[in-house]
């Protein structure tokens, strides 16, 4: 269908670099998309280095000098003789970093200095590769030419995209990676010049087989259901070789089936499993088995048109079971399917004229008049658009590859409307298997994964062993890393368009879960407006005949189908919406005006919005704060029953409130100049990790009855005028925080308190009135006037803590019948002023069992450490084994229980073999996602 938008779209995906200059200051870079540009931040904590020479972690860290205090290197995976150097962002300015970058580039040590990006809050990493995109090969002379100028190495040429050059920029180079790759998109004609970015991945669902889907990510599926998981009012009907009950698809879930053999009722017959491969893509549920579909709570329709052989029906049946999926109240029809001639060739005219009429129709009367939504796998022969994929009233969708390139067979034209993740296609023979009959032998190459019939009826293993007379179907395949394992219901190797049509079929199960009232025609514009251009295509009004209007972006599409859409947005009276909202530009909320959500409804939010005193935005449903969002002045509020879901956000003067019974995450988010950052209130359960949370009155405020399902973590609270946290009478997990200029305050508070650091000239923790942080558990405490000061009748247990520096009053500090444990800490480079000290009846022991009793005001000079199980161990033999294995191993679990071992035997070294120990497992085990400097697994 061809709908054009109503504003001109701007067709490009080109990388620009700006400024060439040496000076780190004035090297930016950004993306285009659709006209906006996207800029790039350089990070203030950590930067990228290659040495001149070998050397390791440690020695890079020695390298670098007293400038950077603290500093760790850290291997990069993928990235051999580079090191990240990360350190307290609290040292540098951004100008200050770059200052001291170029100091750094100056040196012989160094072969390669590059700071470190943010793109939309994911670190992006580069070092000494980018890549070009020649307009044509006509250019590729001058690409010569220009390498030999400035003695850049060619890679490598992809052999799909034979224009798409990979290349190095040499060592001691005179020239930045970003002012290269920017003089080459400004001297040569190219498509684009990026570098080479290595940034985070993350994973979703509890679906053992859903990191295999790679196409979920690449539509931003995840993101989606942030708005919606999907509506069982929705019914979807898979017109295909048929549909069954399995263990990812209850039988529940599968409405008025279809067979137009009249045979199975909808299942699938002989080992037919096209089906279930379109149909998990679609609905798969959410669980803890198999893949994850997009809309795993759509009822499902299934509807047979291909018998047990693969043969399809006649064109009358065929209309026949269309007509069923319309007239039993199918919202969307997904085929994967269409028609060819004897040859293999697309098909171009009415083949069917029934099914045309019937399609026809139930575009402008179907759902009662808003119209059925019809989408066409847009065919594998490499041609134009076949039918029944050409009309205008269905959708019709193509196959691109991870890379963001249209399949050679993916069939193309005007008549294309989107394209989706996918797949190669297998090959066919047709093999005599009896008489006069014959069947299919497939050879599946494929790299979706999705479902499978269950047991040996299925694709995997494909071996269908039947009397030749029946002739079902073979199919041959290898399995991809020994999974998914034969006969259980998946199969790794469905691809081609039939791939690509059914995730547009669930987006738009998505789009009308969340608004169930929109037309044909505004879906067609939503979610064409709304997907991503991508590839190396030019787009015209939006518009490419390889890719149609682009990738589908199932987040965008649903975002755009909420009910209400705000548009620079001015409330000046307190407002309860009435439907699921999406507010974007530039909102301004008045002075003592609340917005309020109501429950059961969604606001995604974007841009700025202002606001005023008082000012606030309610929810007892669901906020969504889009990357980016900055929210000045205008406090967050979530009810009982409320979900926050911001990531990537600022908020400047006003806070976020979780009340009792919230839900939600704040992540890597920056909150500053608020009475309280956040606050936590009664059985409020959210996850705070990753966030900046600076120049507050108090950073996190936690209320009465908090409980251990609030998460805190891998935050960096500091110069909050008050407390870093305050927990009055709750018990929340606090771990791997960084506190500068702070500390943590507990009334009457349990906590878990594990590796956490401390930098702050008054406590590291204070506990009063029956406080006990029960396992106080590796924290690092730096200049603190007390580490620990207990002042309540509780027990505390302080086990494996450290300060390399503490301060000129107390260790630990304990009052009023407190009883402290304190196991196995390590107080390296305390001064001879430092003292354990207990009055008023607390007692303080610290030895592993409580036998050494700590008298009041009692120096400590070295802690005797007791029950060494690694006493026996020949030490010195030992640390140059784990060495040498640490030297081999780069990835992150085998590393970790390595430096656990290797923990243990400095420890049985004493306490100076320790505090080596420990600055070394600080560095290395640093966290990459906050401001951190807790110690290491």
């Amino acid at each position: 269908m061809r709908v054009q938008p109503s504003l001109k779209q701007h067709v490009i995906l080109v990388i620009t670099l700006l400024l060439p200059y040496i000076c780190y200051g004035q090297q930016e870079y950004f993306y285009s998309t659709n006209g906006k540009k996207v800029y790039m931040e350089i990070m203030e904590n950590r930067f990228v280095v290659k040495p001149a020479s070998p050397v390791t972690a440690k020695q890079a860290e020695e390298l670098l000098g007293p400038t950077f205090t603290n500093a760790r290197a850290e291997t990069i995976t993928g990235i051999n003789d580079f090191y990240e150097i990360k350190f307290d962002s609290g040292l540098f300015t951004t100008q200050a970093l770059q200052s001291e970058l170029d100091e750094q580039k100056s040196k012989n040590t160094w072969s390669k200095v590059n700071p470190v990006y943010l793109i939309e809050g994911n670190p992006a990493i580069v070092y000494d590769v980018f890549v070009v995109n020649l307009k044509d090969e006509s250019v590729f002379q001058k690409l010569e030419q220009l390498n030999n100028e400035y003695g850049v190495e060619l890679i490598s040429r992809n052999t799909l995209i034979p224009t798409m050059i990979t290349l190095r920029v040499p060592d001691n180079s005179e020239h930045q990676l970003v002012e290269l790759a920017r003089t080459y998109f400004e001297r040569l004609e190219l498509e684009w010049s990026a570098p080479d970015f290595k940034m985070k991945t993350v994973l979703h669902t509890n679906d053992p087989y859903y990191p295999y889907q790679f196409y979920m990510d690449m539509i931003s599926a995840d993101k989606a259901w942030n708005i919606s998981l999907s509506d069982q009012d929705i019914t979807v009907a898979v017109v295909d070789q048929g549909v069954e009950a399995h263990e990812d698809l209850p039988a529940g879930q599968l409405v008025n089936g279809y067979d137009a053999f009249g045979q199975t009722g909808g299942a699938p017959g002989g080992n037919e499993a096209h089906g279930m491969a379109s149909v998990g893509i679609i609905a798969a549920n959410h669980n803890t088995d198999g893949i994850a579909g997009l809309a795993p709570n759509v009822r499902i329709m299934p509807v047979r048109i291909f018998n047990e052989r693969g043969n399809g029906s006649t064109n009358n049946e065929i209309t026949y079971a269309m007509t069923h999926a319309i007239t039993n109240g199918a919202d969307i029809i997904s085929n994967s399917w269409g028609y060819s001639d004897n040859n293999g060739n697309s098909v171009t005219t009415d083949a069917n004229p029934g099914l045309t009429t019937v399609i026809n129709n139930a575009s402008q009367n179907g759902r009662g008049g808003l119209g059925t939504v019809i989408i066409f796998a847009s065919g594998n022969n490499g041609q134009d658009v076949t039918y029944p994929a050409f009309l205008n009233s269905v959708i019709a969708i193509g196959a691109i590859n991870s890379s963001n390139t249209a399949f050679n067979y993916s069939n193309t034209g005007s008549s294309l409307d989107l394209v989706a993740p996918s797949g190669e296609v297998g090959t066919v023979s047709v093999v005599n298997c009896g008489f006069s009959d014959f069947r299919f032998e497939y050879s599946l190459d494929g790299t979706v994964w999705t479902l499978d019939r269950e047991g040996a009826s299925g694709w995997n293993p494909g071996d269908h062993d039947i009397a030749p007379l029946d002739c079902f179907s073979e199919y041959q395949w290898s399995t991809h890393g020994g999974l998914p394992t034969p006969n259980t219901g998946y199969t790794s190797h469905d691809g081609g368009t039939s791939a690509a049509a059914p995730q547009v079929s669930g987006t738009v199960a998505l789009m009308l879960s969340i608004n169930p009232n929109l037309t044909l025609s505004q879906i067609q514009n939503r979610i064409q407006y709304t997907a991503d251009k991508v590839g190396p295509y030019t787009y015209t009004n939006g518009f490419n005949v390889n890719m149609g209007y682009g990738r589908v972006n199932a987040y965008k599409a649903v975002r755009e189908a909420l009910p209400s859409q705000y548009s620079s947005q001015n409330f000046t009276s307190s407002t309860s919406l009435s439907n699921s909202a999406h507010m974007y530009g530039t909102t301004n909320i008045g002075n003592s005006v609340t917005v309020t959500i109501p429950s059961g409804q969604v606001m995604v939010l974007r841009g700025t919005v202002n606001g005023g005193t008082n000012s606030k935005i309610t929810s007892y449903g669901k906020v969504i704060i889009e990357e980016g969002t900055v929210l000045n002045d205008v406090e967050i509020v979530m009810e009982s029953g409320g979900e926050l879901l911001p990531s990537n956000i600022e908020l400047d003067g006003k806070g976020i409130v979780f009340k009792s019974g919230s839900d939600g995450e704040i992540k890597n988010s920056t909150i500053t100049n608020a009475n309280r950052g956040i606050e936590l209130n009664g059985s409020a359960t959210p996850l705070i990790e990753g966030n900046i949370i600076e120049d507050n009155a108090h950073g996190i405020w936690i209320n009465s009855g908090v409980g251990s399902g609030a998460q805190i973590i891998n935050n960096a609270l500091s110069t909050n005028s008050g407390y870093g946290i305050a927990s009055y009478y709750s018990s929340p997990t606090i771990n791997y925080n960084y506190f500068n200029g702070n500390y943590f305050f507990g009334l009457g508070s349990t906590a878990s308190f594990y590796r956490n650091r401390f930098n702050s000239s008054n406590y590291g923790l204070q506990l009063l009135n029956n406080s006990a942080v029960q396992n106080a558990t590796r924290n690092l405490v730096v200049s603190s006037g007390t580490t620990f000061h207990v002042e309540s009748p509780v027990t505390v247990q302080l086990q494996y803590n450290d300060t390399w520096v503490a301060g000129t009053t107390y260790l630990v500090r304990a009052n009023y019948n407190a009883l402290v444990f304190a196991y196995n800490n390590y107080w390296g480079g305390y001064p001879s002023s430092s003292y354990y000290y207990s009055t008023n009846g607390a007692n303080i022991y610290y030895s592993q069992s409580p036998t050494a009793y700590v008298p009041e005001y009692h120096k400590v000079s070295n802690p005797t450490l007791v029950d060494n199980p690694f006493e026996d161990v020949n030490c010195t033999e030992k640390y140059n084994e784990v060495s040498a294995l640490l030297s081999e191993r780069t990835d992150e679990e085998t590393k970790r229980a390595l430096l656990t071992t290797k923990a243990g035997c400095y420890r049985s070294m004493g306490i100076d073999g320790f505090i080596e120990h420990l600055q070394e497992e600080v560095r290395t085990g640093l966290s990459t996602s906050s401001k951190l400097y807790a110690t290491s697994s």
